[in-house]
């Protein structure tokens, strides 16, 4: 495969590790019902009937529950929990819906926080990724053959080959 060719690859392919890897900054560390506030990024694992029951009115499986923690009365939770996403345009929205339930209905709750290490490993990688990326493509061997060739027309080496491109509908 030519030099040419990799590049949108290359780009693409880190673009998708980047991505894929965002995700896995996050942990969760198991969290009573009492020490729950107000605001707080909370992942439930409900029991069967309390998902069952809950799933009629979200539309989805609702065995394990992520979201935010919208208001706590009592021995009773009030999630905010994302349920679609509406596209109007170029602009996606996240729709989001409350469900309530019970301490009884929780057989594990978890606090969502931000795993810091994990974070700034992937951001040095991917710091690594770029400028290595940056040094490639600007490099030495970057300018290439400025001589013409005998046709007369341009050489392969002054065109210009995007990185990436966005295909649009």
């Amino acid at each position: 495969m030519s030099r040419s060719r990799l590049r949108p690859l290359f780009a693409t392919g880190l673009g998708l590790f980047v991505g894929a890897s965002l995700s896995g900054c996050y942990t969760y560390a198991p969290a009573e019902f009492s020490r729950l506030a107000q605001g707080s990024e909370v992942r439930a694992r409900l029991t069967q009937d309390a998902a069952v029951r809950i799933e009629g009115a979200l539309g989805r499986d609702a065995s394990v529950l992520e979201g935010r923690v919208r208001e706590i009365q009592g021995s009773s939770l009030l999630l905010t929990v994302p349920s679609t996403t509406r596209q109007v345009g170029f602009n996606f929205q996240q729709l989001s819906q409350s469900v309530e339930f019970d301490e009884g209905d929780a057989v594990l709750l978890e606090f969502k926080r931000l795993d810091r290490g994990r974070t700034l490993g992937l951001a040095a990688v991917a710091a690594a990724a770029v400028t290595a990326l940056v040094l490639k493509t600007f490099g030495e061997e970057a300018g290439g053959d400025t001589t013409r060739p005998p046709t007369g027309g341009p050489s392969d080496a002054r065109r210009l080959v995007p990185a990436f491109s966005i295909p649009l509908p």
